[in-house]
């Protein structure tokens, strides 16, 4: 397997208290290593996010793929692995996978006002979409849906306001919805969105509803998405 090793030396594995997270779980693709997801959790503050390639991880450490044993990084000019717990190997020997000097790009949004495709359909704020496009996306797609975009939950004095959306992939569901890097979605239908359960609850629900709001917070200011299933 290549790994986007940028050095030609072998990377030095790190434990969790060296990075200062540890792997909870993956989401990954077995062809589409840009998409594939790893939650980590910080061991000083408990903050949980989901992290693809490109994400910088407390500021230090470039997250370079994510892999179902393990994460690569980069800090500076050094390569790095960190693996989930059940995997850290028992002697602190580094592996060494074949360098390569692959970089990933994950994108950001066109500035596009519309899109149109098949089934789907979007000026400004408000999209259509069709009941096939619908269920598609909600049996075969899910799993797809939730690699290409990493969601960030952002604290209010109530505890959790929203999730910031950003590391979107360009031609992604979120693309074509006009959802923007740093938008903050806040509720849909009115229900805030309090843990990433509840989200998925939510998106699941759409099978047998036709009507959504989605509330969004984008550079400060509140905006609402509409999505009508026809």
């Amino acid at each position: 397997m290549s790994l986007p090793f940028l050095g030609t030396s072998a990377p030095s594995v790190l434990s969790s208290k060296d990075v200062g997270v540890v792997i909870l779980g993956h989401i990954v693709g077995s062809k589409r290593a840009p998409g594939n997801v790893a939650l980590i959790k910080s061991t000083r503050t408990g903050k949980v996010a989901a992290v693809k390639p490109g994400y910088k991880i407390l500021g230090q450490y470039n997250v370079t793929s994510v892999n179902e044993k393990f994460i690569t990084l980069r800090k500076g000019a050094k390569d790095f692995i960190l693996y989930a717990k059940k995997y850290t190997p028992t002697v602190k020997n580094a592996i060494k996978p074949k360098a390569t000097t692959r970089r990933y790009d994950n994108g950001y949004l066109s500035s596009r006002e519309s899109y149109s495709e098949p089934g789907f359909s979007r000026k400004g704020n408000k999209l259509q979409i069709s009941a096939g496009y619908r269920d598609n996306l909600l049996k075969s797609e899910m799993a797809k849906i939730l690699m290409q975009a990493t969601a960030q939950p952002v604290k209010g004095p109530d505890g959790i306001a929203g999730w910031r959306m950003f590391q979107i992939d360009k031609g992604s569901i979120f693309d074509k919805a006009g959802v923007s890097n740093g938008d903050v979605i806040q509720s849909i239908n009115g229900k805030k969105l309090k843990h990433a359960g509840q989200a998925v609850r939510l998106l699941q629900s759409m099978r047998s509803q036709n009507a959504f709001e989605i509330s969004v917070l984008r550079g400060g200011k509140s905006q609402s998405l509409t999505l009508d299933v026809q």
